[in-house]
This record gives structure tokens, C-alpha cells and sequence, in this order.
């Protein structure tokens, strides 16, 4: 490295080429931050085919504005590990989960950027968070005066015109409509295909309840999804997608999850049902 020195009175000083900067930062976080705590929302949470998991850990404050964001990753080795930890206490991880990592801190050289090596994900902070959130939603809808909106509509005595808000490629679709045609009762279904998990479900969870809502031939709307993980059933703790349920002209039914499941749409609906 002869070519990189730089000869100063009696000293040498050695110039860094990028790549050695990157090492020497690496080494310093990864010591500085061997084990340490960080709580933050996951988002962009991204599979690879090599087995390792990449997310990025986010922090909103005021009027939703990103004030903080940090690449994470959970390494193949430790995927198996830090997964069946999560699925103990009914927790799998994805978009907008509130999670608390214990990580090792580090450097992405040819990436340029901070790199959080994630080796553990506490299950009871995520479930603490998510009950935190459900109070809030249950607090704002009281405010407005819509908690108990639904269970106040008229539910004719047979609703045969039925909204459906499911996601098209489910088994919870397939299964409300073979119930529907087994029933021998001539339903006529109108169905608007809504994700259901995942950034974008709450947005299209709404659309759906509207656009329903607002057909004069609908007598009742049912919402469907079938059992997952308790981060699965986020969108229906939101408080956008309760509000829809809970003002809808019609009665709506839910059927969201394992039987054991409750969300904040269940609890605002005109009636929670058993998935079928």
C-alpha cells in the first residue's frame, strides 16, 4: 500500500481505501453494539431465496412522518430459531408489526449503510403493542360515537343479496361460497376482491366496505379471512378499516381468523361468526 501513504514530518499516515474504512467501521459497531435492544415498526419485510430475512425498523412521529430507519436482517442461521419463537405466542412477523430486537449492530460496505444483524425478537413486547393499539382504536371509535353503530342496523329476516369482502385466491372465499350454494337459498353474491394482510390491506379494506355499502341492493356485507398468525389480522385492528365496519349502512358479519381469534372489527360488527 506504499502508493496510499502520505509522508507528514516525521509520521506516516495511512490513507483508507473505501472498502477499509467500511471494515474499520464494521468492526467498531459490531464491538460498540455487540447487544443491544431496538424497538421499531417492521416494514418492507422482504424473503430471500438464500433463507435469509431483510426488513427495514422504522419510527413515525408527529403527523406519521419517518423520523428514524434501520436495514435489519435475520440471517438463515437464525431464521428457524427466531420464527419459532414467534409462532410460540401466535406472532409472525410482517408489515407493521411493533417489534423489539436484540441485534448486533454493523456496516454494509458495499451497500454504504448500517446494518442490523437481528438474533432475537421478543414475542411479548410485539403482543403488548398490538393490545396497546386495539385499546387506542376501541378509545377513538367510543369518541366518535360509533362502537356500537352496527348492531343498531335492521338485519332483514332473510338477507339473500350479500356483499363479500375476501380475497379472491383464498380458502375462506371458496368456502363462504359453497356454504352459500349448499345452503339450497337463492344468494346472489356480489364480491369485491380485498387483500387481506400485508401494507396495503387496510387501504383496500375500506374501498371494498364502501363501494359495497353504497349499493342500494345489498342487504348484509360479510368480511372473511381464515387463520394465520396474530399479525396476520392487523388491518382489522385498524382503526380505518373498524370505523368502515362499524358505519356501514348495512349489518355486517365477520368470520376473521381461528375460533379463538377476536379483532377490533369482530368486536364493532353486527355479529362476529366462525369462519367457515
Amino acid at each position: 500500500m506504499e502508493g496510499w501513504e502520505v509522508f507528514a514530518g516525521a509520521g506516516v499516515r495511512r490513507d483508507y481505501t473505501v472498502s477499509e474504512l467500511g471494515a474499520e467501521v464494521d468492526a467498531f459497531l459490531g464491538e460498540a453494539f455487540r447487544d443491544v435492544w431496538v424497538v421499531g415498526s417492521v416494514a418492507r419485510l422482504r424473503p430471500h431465496s438464500n433463507g435469509h430475512l431483510y426488513f427495514e425498523l422504522i419510527e413515525k412521529g408527529r403527523g406519521d412522518q419517518l423520523v428514524g430507519r434501520l436495514d435489519a436482517v435475520v440471517w438463515a442461521r437464525d431464521r428457524r430459531r427466531v420464527e419459532a419463537t414467534l409462532r410460540r405466542s401466535h406472532i409472525e412477523l410482517a408489515d407493521g408489526i411493533e417489534a423489539r430486537c436484540r441485534i448486533q449492530l454493523g456496516f454494509w460496505g458495499p451497500g454504504g449503510r448500517l446494518q442490523a444483524s437481528v438474533r432475537e425478537i421478543d414475542p411479548v413486547f410485539s403482543l403488548g403493542m398490538l393490545e396497546r393499539r386495539r385499546r387506542q382504536v376501541r378509545e377513538q371509535l367510543a369518541a366518535m360515537g360509533v362502537l356500537e353503530a352496527n348492531r343498531t342496523r335492521e338485519m332483514p329476516l332473510l338477507p339473500l343479496k350479500v356483499g363479500l369482502v375476501a380475497s379472491r385466491d383464498s380458502a375462506a372465499y371458496h368456502d363462504v361460497m359453497a356454504s352459500l350454494r349448499a345452503s339450497g337459498r337463492p344468494f346472489r353474491v356480489v364480491h369485491v376482491d380485498a387483500r387481506v394482510q400485508g401494507a396495503a390491506a387496510e387501504h383496500e379494506l375500506v374501498r371494498a366496505l364502501r363501494q359495497l355499502d353504497r349499493l342500494e341492493s345489498i342487504d348484509v356485507i360479510a368480511i372473511v379471512r381464515g387463520g394465520g398468525a396474530r399479525g396476520d389480522l392487523a388491518a382489522f385492528d385498524s382503526l380505518a378499516v373498524a370505523r368502515a365496519v362499524a358505519q356501514a349502512r348495512v349489518p355486517v358479519l365477520t368470520g376473521l381468523g381461528h375460533e379463538t381469534d377476536s379483532t377490533i372489527c369482530d368486536e364493532v360488527a353486527w355479529r362476529a361468526c366462525h369462519t367457515p
